[in-house]
């Protein structure tokens, strides 16, 4: 009996659990590569810095706060989904 037989959440093989994780890993893993983008970007053409102007109010140790917070959730989640995968 597969997953989908059982589970109205699931998407074919996949339960609701691993939906959730599948998206995040999408979600951070995006984050990080437009990131690394956006680093060596600005590390191999530095004359791209001295045309950005950056206005208004940025609270950056806010931003990073939450980050931390949503690092933390995916991670979580990241162990409940292997532990129940181990379970089955």
């Amino acid at each position: 009996m597969s997953v989908s037989d059982d589970d109205k959440n699931a998407l074919g093989w996949l339960g609701r659990q691993e939906i959730l994780t599948v998206l995040m890993i999408i979600v951070f893993g995006t984050f990080s590569v437009t990131v690394a983008v956006i680093l060596i970007l600005t590390f191999t053409h530095p004359e791209i810095i001295s045309s950005i102007t950056i206005s208004g109010d940025i609270d950056l140790g806010r931003f990073i706060d939450r980050f931390d917070e949503l690092l933390m959730a995916f991670l979580v989640l990241l162990g409940v989904s292997i532990g129940a995968k181990m379970k089955k």
